[in-house]
Parts: structure tokens; sequence; C-alpha cells
């Protein structure tokens, strides 16, 4: 996620202000954090599909993106 779309989302989330004063490397790390938090998410509820091997190759794909 670039420089500017953690600012953009900043700005929709009405946390503009925050980031102004925060360090933006801060805030990269913060939003790496919960991208990958997301990531996992999904990739486990893909595991989870009753696909057997299929739906953990779609996991584990998800996972290395």
């Amino acid at each position: 996620m670039s420089q500017d779309e953690i600012i953009e989302m900043a700005v929709k989330a009405g946390i503009a202000q925050v980031v102004a004063e925060v360090n933006i490397d801060i805030m990269e790390a913060f939003a790496k954090l919960v991208e990958k938090r997301k990531v996992n998410q999904i990739a486990d509820a893909c595991a989870k599909l009753p696909f057997g091997a299929t739906a953990d190759s779609f996991a584990v794909w998800i996972r290395e993106q």
C-alpha cells in the first residue's frame, strides 16, 4: 500500500490529523499489519471451503501474494 493510499484512507476515515502528526513509516507499518490480517482471514475462509486440497492451495496462494 502506498503512502498516498494510506493518506487517502486516513482522510476517508476522518483521521487525517492523526496521520499528519504520526511518522508515515509508523502508519505504513500499521497498514501492512492490517492488510496482512485481512489476507489471512480470507485465506482461512478459503481453506475451509469444501474443495479439499484445492481450497488449501488457494489459501497458500493468497497468503503468498
